[in-house]
């Protein structure tokens, strides 16, 4: 558990840093890029080359490390890394993975003057219009992992599931339904933009 905590500190203090360094530095950084022994990595397809990395490369780089980081921070504190008082006070770890999340982007978008709602559409961009890969990107780079994961414990309860199919069928379509309905409808009333409703609608539906 130390050993993980000290690590998420670490990618954290790295992300952080990058992207509140100045641009002479991450120039400095991104000449590297350019320097033989990258060429040489390259060129045995160790690294992917072909374009010029940049100082904005850099940093858009190191912002989403952080808020990976802050992500996978909270996952592993709600999954009990922390001392055992604080665990027996923690919500469920997907509250306190999504809490870490969003504070992790408020954070940083108060740091680089970016601001939230900016840091959180750079979060996960899908690559729309060109746009860097965020942290949420690389986590929904897993979610083939994770449903495969589920199948394979569902598979060895399939005695259950069929003697209860008209239950499960039920509650699952159901509450699908349910989850997307209150999920547009919370956002309409917290004024969120409708772009944001729709992408966190179908949350419950992918996942689980």
């Amino acid at each position: 558990r130390a050993a993980h905590g000290a690590a998420w500190a670490a990618l954290a203090a790295l992300g952080l840093a990058g992207a509140v360094a100045d641009d002479a530095l991450l120039a400095g950084v991104a000449s590297a890029f350019g320097s033989p022994a990258m060429q040489a990595l390259t060129a045995v397809g160790a690294v992917e080359g072909g374009t010029a990395v940049s100082a904005a490369d850099i940093r858009t780089a190191a912002k989403s490390l952080f808020l990976l980081a802050g992500t996978v921070g909270g996952l592993l504190v709600g999954s009990g890394v922390c001392p055992p008082a604080l665990a027996k006070v923690l919500p469920h770890p997907v509250v306190v993975t999504a809490l870490a999340g969003n504070g992790a982007c408020a954070a940083l978008g108060a740091v680089t003057g970016d601001g939230y709602w900016q840091t959180l559409q750079a979060y996960l961009t899908k690559g729309k219009v060109g746009a860097a890969p965020g942290a949420g990107d690389a986590l929904m780079g897993f979610l083939g992992c994770v449903v495969l994961s589920f199948g394979f414990h569902i598979y060895g309860q399939r005695a259950l599931l069929f003697r209860h199919a008209a239950e499960v069928v039920g509650c699952a379509a159901g509450s699908a339904l349910l989850s997307l309905a209150g999920t547009c409808v919370a956002g309409r009333l917290m004024g969120l933009p409708p772009d944001l409703s729709l992408a966190v609608a179908p949350r419950s539906v992918t996942v689980a």
